[in-house]
């Protein structure tokens, strides 16, 4: 069985550290606040393989709960990072990892002026990933590929800034966090997928 002791610990402390902003700040109406899309880069890293960097995606929603915070979710996609091609006597592999995450969790909002703001987020995430293996054997045999599909908890953490461009609309640029608990935890030798991500985003705000 997996074990979600991380991300619980992760989340109990961040529910801590919010409640004081809440109990103190100003009520606001709940509802619907913004859509957001996020672009950029991740770097992809697991135990003894280093991935190449790839171009990522993040699309959620926030909803307004007490000011300054926020509930957030959003699917992320892991596209496609690859390792370099290892080689022995015998032939060459090469790793590929595919998949998604699914996000929810909270986001504090501190003004920088009357058009800046900075943001802290963090929270749970669901994860399904392929991990895809190919083979070559130098014409000693037919090379091919082999994948295992896996699923499991983690967690995220991410900061950035935004700016309003009016009253619809805000840009921003943030980095992210993702860490995946126990990729393959059934087999002799699982492990984490870490990720750390730059990425600029446009909310369409409500």
């Amino acid at each position: 069985m997996k074990q979600l002791t991380g991300t619980a610990t992760v989340l109990g402390l961040l529910m801590i550290t919010t409640q004081g902003f809440a109990d103190s700040a100003n009520s606001v109406p709940m509802g619907l606040d913004s859509l957001y899309l996020n672009v950029g880069y991740d770097w992809t890293d697991v135990d003894d393989a280093d991935f190449d960097e790839t171009f990522s995606a993040e699309l959620g929603a926030r909803w307004r709960l007490q000011n300054p915070l926020y509930l957030e979710t959003a699917v992320a996609g892991v596209n496609g990072p690859e390792t370099e091609r290892k080689a022995d006597n015998t032939g060459q592999y090469q790793l590929t990892l595919n998949g998604f995450d699914l996000l929810a969790g909270l986001q504090y909002r501190h003004p920088l002026g009357s058009a800046l703001e900075a943001q802290v987020r963090g929270g749970l995430l669901w994860y399904r990933l392929e991990l895809e293996l190919e083979e070559e054997f130098f014409s000693l045999k037919q090379g091919g590929t082999d994948s295992e599909t896996d699923q499991g908890w983690g967690y995220y953490l991410g900061a950035g800034v935004s700016r309003s461009l009016n009253s619809d609309w805000r840009w921003s640029g943030s980095i992210l966090y993702r860490q995946r608990r126990d990729m393959l935890g059934d087999s002799e030798r699982p492990f984490d997928v870490t990720s750390f991500g730059l990425a600029a985003g446009i909310a369409r705000s409500f």
